[in-house]
Order: structure tokens, then sequence, then C-alpha cells
């Protein structure tokens, strides 16, 4: 079973304490395939970090000659933005366009997150 099934089978065994595992882990091994073949990844988010200027960055592997690569988010003179520090192109290998994915990912869901506390207040 790989990560994303082990998360999706502890989700429905939370759900339900009383699922027996075999149960919890093919129901996760069916539903993971399910996502895969529709199209969809499950994504681990890269976990925010908080830059010298304090911030917010998603570290970024990289291939290239710095390995401090990173997504960050700013306000800019036009409104929140989205950079990238560190991460050249084109990209060699699938793990890094991966990890550049999730760090991408965090930092849009971060910039929302902003949007729509400014929208609540």
């Amino acid at each position: 079973m790989d990560s994303n099934q082990a998360v999706i089978a502890a989700a429905l065994r939370a759900y339900d304490p009383e699922m027996p595992v075999a149960q919890a882990e093919h129901a996760a091994r069916l539903t993971a395939a399910a996502l895969d073949n529709g199209g969809y990844a499950v994504v681990k988010l890269t976990e925010q970090q908080t830059d010298r200027h304090g911030d917010p960055v998603w570290p970024v592997d990289t291939d290239g000659p710095r390995s401090d690569g990173h997504v960050y988010l700013f306000d800019g003179h036009a409104g929140m933005r989205l950079g990238l520090n560190g991460v050249s192109t084109p990209i060699w290998e699938p793990e890094i366009a991966e990890s550049l994915a999730a760090g991408l990912l965090a930092g849009a869901r971060k910039w929302a997150e902003s949007e729509k506390g400014d929208r609540d207040e």
C-alpha cells in the first residue's frame, strides 16, 4: 500500500473505527485507483516555511546549482502574487516537477485563504 492509500485507509478507519483493517485497505486501494484512473492526483502539499523577511515560502527540490529553490507568496503592486526562486527550467526530473507542483498548490491554497479572509472582514 502506498502513502496515499495509507492516508485513505486511516481516514476510513477514523470514520468507522470498527471497520476491519483489511476492508479499509481494500477500499483505500479501490479509491486510489479510481482517483488515478479519473485523472486525479492526491498530493501532499509542501509545508509552509518563513523566509528571512517573514513571508511564507514552500521549498522545492531542485537539481540546479542552488538547492534552496522555493515558491513564495508576496504582496505585489497589483495584489498578491506567487513567485519562484531558484527553480530552473527546463525541469529534467519528474520528482522535481512533483515538488514544484506541491509547492505551487500549497502557495495557491494560502493565497486563496488570504483572499477569502479579506472578503470575510
